[in-house]
């Protein structure tokens, strides 16, 4: 059974989901875990190991606001893949979240890459476990994302959601819509 664990109550959690986190996104994707614990810890959103029974399996990044949650990050370890981990989380945390939309980012499959495989793989996981697709694009830090949600969403909300939880400034600089 899935069970979610505050890593920024635990040290050992903690080391699990950086460790994860590093090795599951690439650098230029991935924000310092350091800034998203300093928003966490005020409030803004959770930094969650996921463990079946006291086994790690995976890592979750979420970021509140109003009716809304991004999952900003989910990262099933490698070993646990292909086992339905990542439904068990998804399913999970719209469990844990009921009558709030969710909404995460996914590589664009549109877009230019060397892993469309992957890419497509990764949507399609998401469609068959309840996102559709939002109808809006965004490009963070020249990668270019489709945004994926449970429940109709517009760049407007995602961008409240974000600026709230980065700042203006930072939120700005970071995140520009695609046509």
């Amino acid at each position: 059974m899935i069970q979610f664990e505050n890593a920024l109550k635990n040290r050992r959690c903690y080391r699990q989901v950086k460790k994860l986190y590093i090795e599951a996104f690439p650098p230029n994707e991935r924000p310092p875990l350091l800034l998203l614990a300093l928003k966490a810890r005020k409030g803004a959103g959770e930094i969650l190991g996921v463990y079946d029974d006291k086994t790690f399996v995976g890592l979750t990044i979420l970021v509140h606001h109003a009716d809304m949650v991004y999952v900003f990050f989910l990262a099933v370890e490698a070993a646990q893949r292909g086992a339905g981990r990542g439904t068990s989380i998804l399913a999970e945390l719209a469990q844990r979240h009921t009558g709030k939309r969710l909404m995460l980012a996914i590589e664009d499959p549109d877009a230019p890459c060397d892993n469309l495989p992957l890419r497509l793989r990764r949507r399609s996981f998401y469609l068959r476990n309840g996102y559709q697709p939002a109808g809006f694009k965004l490009c963070e830090s020249g990668v270019v994302y489709e945004m994926l949600a449970t429940a109709p969403v517009t760049y407007g909300d995602y961008q409240q959601l974000m600026t709230a939880f980065l700042g203006e400034k930072r939120f700005a600089a970071m995140h520009k819509p695609v046509a």
